[in-house]
This record gives C-alpha cells, sequence and structure tokens, in this order.
C-alpha cells in the first residue's frame, strides 16, 4: 500500500481524536446508498464497534436483496433515531449536506450533531467539523482502508470485506479507470485480513434474478443512441419497472453494462422516481468530464461518473435536457 502523505497523516491523526473523544457514533451515507456508501458505513460499524465505541450504521430505504448479507445486525433501517443517544455523526460517501440520509426527515442544519465528513468526490462542499477528502481514492471505503492501516484500528474480518465491498462495486469489479496500483494494493490487504473477495463478487455480478435478466434484455432492445453512437441511453418509468417486477433500487447499476458497447462514450440511465428524474452519468473518455453536464442538471459526482435530480419534469424533458447539455459538452471540448 502507498504510504500516506503527511497532510493526509494529519488528516487520520484529527479524525482519531475525534472518534476517541466519542461514546457513541450514527453513521449516516448519501441517499439511495450504493455499494461504496453501504460498505463505509457498514465498515466503520464494525471498526468502532471493536473499538469499545457504539455505532450504527442508518438507512431509510430497505437495503437491496444483494447487500442483505453485508448488513450489520445493528443497522438501523428506517426507523425513528433519538439523536440525544448519540455524541457525533460520521457522514461517508457522501458529496453534500442536501444528499445526506438523514434520520427522522431532519435536515443537516438541524443535526445536534457534530459531523466528521469522509468523501472521496471530487466536488465535496466540506460540510463537516472534519473533513477528509480524497477524489484520488477510488472509493470512501478506500480512505478508510487507508485510516484504518495507518492507525492499526480493528479491521475484523467483517469489516475487511465490508471495505473490499465498496472498492470492488465502485471500480467495477476493478474494470473502470478509478482503479489505481494503490486500489489493488489496498484490496490486497483487505483479503489479508480475511476480507471475502469470492462472497463479494457472487453476491455483485452472479446473482441477477431471471426477471431482472429480462428487464435488462428489455432496454437493451429499447436503448438510444446520439451523437453519432458517442452517447447510450435509458429511460427508464415506473410501468417499465413494474411490468417486470423490478424495485427501483435494482435498477441503479444497469447504466454500466452499456460500457461494453463498442464506440460508446458516454452512458446516461433517466429513471424516473418519487423524488422526480434522476440521471446517472458515465464518461470513457477522459477528454469528456461527465461531472459537467451533473452540474448543468444541479448534481455531482467525479469527472467520470456523476449524477443529478431533476424535480417536476417529463421524462421527455430530461431527455431534452441530457441531449442539449451532451451536445454542449462536446462541442466545447472537441473531438478528443
Amino acid at each position: 500500500m502507498n504510504k500516506i502523505t503527511s497532510d493526509s497523516r494529519e488528516l487520520v491523526r484529527q479524525i482519531y481524536q475525534w472518534i476517541t473523544g466519542k461514546k457513541s457514533i450514527l453513521l449516516l451515507t448519501h441517499q439511495r446508498a450504493d455499494g461504496d456508501a453501504f460498505g463505509s458505513i457498514f465498515a466503520m460499524s464494525h471498526c468502532l464497534n471493536d473499538m469499545g465505541i457504539s455505532a450504527f450504521p442508518y438507512v431509510t430505504e430497505n437495503v437491496p436483496d444483494r447487500y442483505e448479507s453485508f448488513v450489520p445486525k445493528d443497522t438501523l433501517i428506517g426507523k425513528q433515531v433519538d439523536f440525544n443517544s448519540f455524541d457525533g455523526v460520521m457522514c461517508l460517501d457522501c458529496a453534500n449536506k442536501k444528499r445526506i440520509d438523514i434520520p427522522n426527515n431532519t435536515t443537516f442544519s438541524d443535526l445536534p450533531l457534530l459531523c466528521c465528513n469522509i468523501d472521496h468526490h471530487i466536488d465535496n462542499s466540506k460540510y463537516g467539523e472534519i473533513n477528509y477528502i480524497d477524489d484520488k481514492c477510488s472509493a470512501t471505503t478506500e480512505i478508510l482502508s487507508i485510516m484504518i492501516k495507518e492507525l492499526s484500528l480493528p479491521c475484523s474480518p467483517e469489516c475487511a470485506t465490508a471495505l473490499l465491498l465498496g472498492i470492488i462495486t465502485d471500480t467495477g469489479g476493478y474494470r473502470f479507470n478509478n482503479t489505481t496500483a494503490q486500489t489493488l494494493n489496498i484490496a490486497s490487504w483487505l483479503m489479508d485480513k480475511k476480507g471475502d473477495h469470492d462472497q463479494i463478487i457472487a453476491e455483485m455480478y452472479y446473482n441477477e434474478s431471471i426477471h431482472m435478466l429480462k428487464f435488462q434484455a428489455k432496454l437493451f432492445d429499447e436503448i438510444h443512441f446520439a451523437f453519432d453512437n458517442r452517447l447510450a441511453y435509458f429511460l427508464i418509468t415506473d410501468e417499465l419497472l413494474d411490468r417486470h417486477g423490478v424495485v427501483s433500487e435494482d435498477a441503479e447499476d444497469v447504466v454500466d453494462i452499456a460500457r461494453a458497447i463498442k464506440g460508446v462514450e458516454m452512458i446516461c440511465r433517466i429513471q424516473e422516481t418519487e423524488e422526480g428524474m434522476r440521471y446517472s452519468l458515465r464518461s470513457m473518455n477522459p477528454a469528456i468530464p461527465i461531472i459537467e453536464i451533473a452540474h448543468q442538471l444541479g448534481g455531482g459526482g467525479h469527472e467520470m461518473a456523476a449524477g443529478a435530480l431533476q424535480k417536476n419534469i417529463t421524462i421527455e424533458k430530461a431527455e431534452d435536457l441530457l441531449l442539449t447539455y451532451v451536445g454542449e459538452c462536446i462541442a466545447h471540448h472537441g473531438n478528443s
């Protein structure tokens, strides 16, 4: 594993002091959690509890089936939470306070707890009392792994598995270009710590239901292309999900299955949700930072993987906005 920088070492020291001054910590992540989000809060739950600090991961929505086997027993799922029973909150893998999945329909400004913010998104707004942001890491779980190793914190097999879960999912099984030598070194270290690589691969990539595969086949049958096939995008409606018996959370990762199409440089999933039209964006061309499009749509993320939410618009309008902003992005960055 690469050596930690002096600046990062100082942040890690501050976080350690912050953690060890607490008796009970609430662990939060972003809304509509993904593998790195789940892995981050689950891993810190194991680590902190093994340090003698009570720690409770919280998510509002039910955990998708593929992640169920990784959920710690003390996870709070959709429950009312007594904030008075905690003396701090760790917000993990969440770029801004508006996206934090907070209990009791509470906003961040009304959250009566001091916050430690650890994240790898380039546009993190540094909303915490302490902020450890490293956009060079493939996943927030990669940052946490570095921190745990540097401080010699407890890393049980369950903790190592949760950390490995986040790294594997955010790198697409080490296929995406955010995978670095450091990422692979950390994954190796976590496997040495008995992180269950085989379980993660089986649950994430070899566990699709028949109705989900039929849903994916339907999506590919109706895939849209634009800009000489440089952009591929899916339109997912509630009716389509219902017809195939697929819940909204299980459609999150379909954007990545179009990466295999030769010549495609950008991918988008536009999905109808209760909150509005949700965009999930990917770029395979480093010359086209997809985060610029996400920012125009009111979202954010990484240069090559980002997302956004547009409220009170139709799916047709959502499609028009996508095509407009992708066209502007291509024009601005040329034909690189």
